[in-house]
């Protein structure tokens, strides 16, 4: 974001570094190492099979979440056709809600149950409804294994 007008005031300035870097007097860009943008590009490319300007601007900025996002479409496909709640968090059983996979093409998507976790494999069946067909899947429950505590 670079440098105020004057500088940051003082004790503010060293209150909020304490003493973890020296006095920036120029802007933070400057002292960085160039990147080399398409070397970037062929790396994703070579990794995920694809790359555009977006994906190497989001690599350089932030190379870890880009890498676990480029992960999660590879394991499941496009998400962002749903809805953001349903992204977030599960539905509740008996709840519908609709997903747009392209203009004319929806998916009618209701919860109807979910079985119990397999302590061998630590997954468990979830049985819904699209389009009127009732299908089932197995999913990984990330929580199987792990006993919750209630602190008062």
């Amino acid at each position: 974001m670079g440098q105020p007008y004057g500088g940051f005031p003082e004790p503010f300035r060293t209150q909020v570094l304490r003493g973890r870097r020296e006095k920036l007097t120029e802007r933070p860009g400057k002292s960085l190492k160039p990147l080399n943008l398409e070397k970037i590009r062929l790396d994703i490319e070579q990794k995920f099979g694809s790359a555009d300007e977006t994906d190497v601007a989001s690599y350089t900025q932030y190379p870890k979440v880009y890498e676990e996002y480029r992960q999660i479409v590879e394991k499941y496909g496009d998400l962002s056709v749903l809805p953001t709640r349903y992204f977030l968090s599960k539905p509740e059983i008996g709840e519908e809600f609709t997903v747009e996979l392209e203009r004319g093409k929806v998916l009618i998507v209701k919860l109807l149950a979910v079985g119990p976790v397999s302590e061998k494999t630590g997954q468990r069946e979830v049985f819904f409804e699209m389009n009127g067909e009732v299908r089932s899947i197995t999913v990984d429950d990330k929580h199987a294994g792990k006993s919750s505590q209630k602190f008062d």
